[in-house]
């Protein structure tokens, strides 16, 4: 997660909309141990050399190289 308040941002905001806290507090985990998983598999690939494709903020597809150069690969 970007940051710890950020997560308590969260946390709080699905309390105020009525949702039980055990859900609440659940879902933030899974969103911590998702967002972990990611960065480990894209180091991963960095490491074996297998580019990382994501979108940018654009709405374009991109690539991620392992130099840590991005190229587009298709236009919006």
């Amino acid at each position: 997660m970007s940051s710890r308040s950020a997560a308590v941002t969260k946390v709080d905001a699905g309390l105020d909309a009525g949702l039980d806290a055990d859900t609440v507090h659940e879902s933030a985990e899974m969103g911590r141990i998702f967002e972990q998983a990611v960065g480990d598999a894209r180091e991963e690939n960095r490491r074996l050399g297998i580019p990382n494709v994501q979108m940018d903020n654009e709405g374009r597809l991109t690539e991620e190289l392992r130099d840590g150069t991005v190229r587009l690969i298709q236009p919006k």
